[in-house]
């Protein structure tokens, strides 16, 4: 799998909600919305969209535009070339092949499972201080 497929999977996505947010602008690229838009379109929790949103933009993915002297950030798809093409790339290799689609998963799974293990170890060291 390409180096930027990776990159966006692991570092950028880095759980479900996140590679959603991110095959959803690749099918709705004209998409102009807030984070609570966006997950009402999507059928998820807003406060989990935006997180995902918020990687997507400090990645150069998304744009987004503080609007209503800042009450509300809306957030559209960075129109350059090379991030379509990697979206499309997202898009091909989680839709249409199998193979590609179990390994994206499984990168995601191993993300989740690793953040979770660190959690239950410093939990584990925090208790051991407290004795």
């Amino acid at each position: 799998m390409q180096d930027k497929i990776r990159w966006l999977v692991q570092d950028v996505a880095q759980n479900i909600v996140g590679l959603d947010a991110a095959l959803f602008f690749q099918a709705h690229p004209n998409v102009f919305d807030t984070a609570a838009g966006i997950a009402m379109r999507m059928g998820r929790r807003p406060e989990e969209v935006a997180a995902a949103l918020d990687r997507l933009a400090e990645a150069g993915i998304l744009e987004f535009y503080e609007l209503g002297a800042g009450r509300y950030r809306c957030y559209s798809l960075r129109r350059v070339e090379e991030v379509w093409n990697l979206l499309c790339r997202l898009s091909e290799l989680y839709l249409d092949d199998p193979p590609s689609r179990r390994e994206i998963i499984r990168m995601l799974v191993a993300r989740v499972t690793a953040r979770q293990k660190a959690g239950r170890q410093e939990a584990a060291e925090a208790e051991e201080g407290e004795e």
